[in-house]
Order: C-alpha cells, then sequence, then structure tokens
C-alpha cells in the first residue's frame, strides 16, 4: 500500500499482470478506518492469499467518516491463476468504502472470464461525492438508493446500461451486455455487483465512468 497520490494508469491492458503497480505488496485483507482523516494511494487485492480470521466479510475496508476526510484509490484485482477452478473464479472480491468524497478506480484484466467479479459497496455522509471508474469487463447489476437525478453516467457507460426500476428512492440497472436470457435474481447473481448506499439523497451525487475515460 502506498499512502500517496493516485497512480496514474492509462492505455489497454498488455499481458495478464501489466496493469498491476510496481513496489506495492499486495494483500486479501486491508482495513483502515480514517474518521474525518484522509485516505489515498494503491491497493492489490490477491484472492489467492489467506484471510486472517478477523476479516469480517470483505478484502477491502476503507472508512472516513464522521468527518469531512476525503478517499482518493486505485484498487488493483490479481487475476486467477492458471490452476483456479471455475467455481472459484466465482467468488468476489469484497470492497466497502465510505466516505464524503471518493475519487476511486478499479483496475482488473479487461476480460471478464480473466478477472474476480467485483463486489462494491459505496456509502457517505449526508454531503457526500463519489467519483468511481470501473474497469470495461465490469458486467453485472448496480443499485442506487436514490433516485437517478443525483447519478451521473459517462458516454460509454451509459451506452452500456440497462434501466431495470427507478421507484421509493431506489434504482436498479445492469452495467454490460445485458442478455435476459442468462439474467438471474439480483441477489443470486455470481458476478459483479454495485451498491451505492447515500447517508442523505438530497445533497449527495454519484458519478459512474469507466477507467480509461476522459470524463
Amino acid at each position: 500500500m502506498q499512502d500517496g497520490s493516485i497512480l496514474s494508469m492509462s492505455g489497454p491492458a498488455g499481458p495478464e499482470v501489466s496493469y498491476l503497480p510496481s513496489g506495492i505488496k499486495p494483500s486479501n485483507f486491508i482495513k483502515i478506518d480514517r474518521p474525518g482523516g484522509n485516505i489515498s494511494g494503491a491497493f492489490v487485492i490477491d484472492r489467492h492469499m489467506k484471510i486472517p480470521d478477523r476479516a469480517k466479510g470483505y478484502n477491502l475496508y476503507l472508512s472516513s467518516v464522521p468527518g469531512a476526510g476525503s478517499i482518493k484509490v486505485d484498487i488493483f484485482s490479481v487475476p486467477p491463476a492458471a490452476a483456479v477452478t471455475a467455481i472459484e473464479r466465482k467468488e468476489r472480491t469484497m470492497i466497502n468504502i465510505t466516505g464524503e468524497k471518493i475519487l476511486a478506480n478499479f483496475h482488473r484484466p479487461q476480460i471478464d472470464e480473466k478477472s474476480y467479479p467485483f463486489h462494491v459497496i459505496i456509502g457517505g455522509s449526508s454531503q457526500s461525492t463519489s467519483t468511481l471508474s470501473l474497469p470495461r469487463s465490469f458486467k453485472g447489476p448496480v443499485r442506487f438508493y436514490c433516485t437517478g437525478d443525483w447519478v451521473t453516467f459517462s458516454p460509454d457507460l451509459l451506452a452500456n446500461f440497462t434501466l431495470f426500476i427507478e421507484e421509493k428512492g431506489v434504482t436498479e440497472g445492469f452495467v454490460g451486455d445485458f442478455d435476459f436470457t442468462q439474467w438471474e435474481a439480483f441477489n443470486q447473481w455470481k458476478g459483479d455487483v454495485f451498491y451505492w448506499r447515500p447517508a442523505s439523497t438530497t445533497t449527495t451525487m454519484l458519478i459512474l465512468r469507466y477507467n480509461d475515460e476522459d470524463f
């Protein structure tokens, strides 16, 4: 982990691990709880590593609340090893981030079959702003606990978004190539999942984009 400036990644992924940053040791369990403080840097999550017993359902947990701290991070997922079974490849990388101002970039191979699925939960304070940059291999349902007025999509991501419902303060949809014949119920989906849970829906904003978009 580096507690410094965000790493700048550009261009398409090359060989399997070419997108991983150098000089940062991977981990399968990271928790930083820094109320009112700032969290920044890069984190490499390796699902092949044993999770300590104290881990509680997540691989990466970052929080800067209560308080006005910001979170600016790049999150990298190590691809599955060749020996990993098809069932093990469906095990999600669990990520939970809560803060007043969040900028999070997610990186992994551009081919979803060569990646562990992301399970991302983003929370915020009553005046939070979150900008999330997803890999183009992201494919799965998203749920926002707010109306669509508070969510801004980049042009490319909007073109890959299928809206399901918007009612009673909840918006649900699907990011990626949606095939109704392969769809499962939200809680049974085995691939990527994204939740946004702001503390308030009146003064918060979410921006969703791909991590190679200039938006």
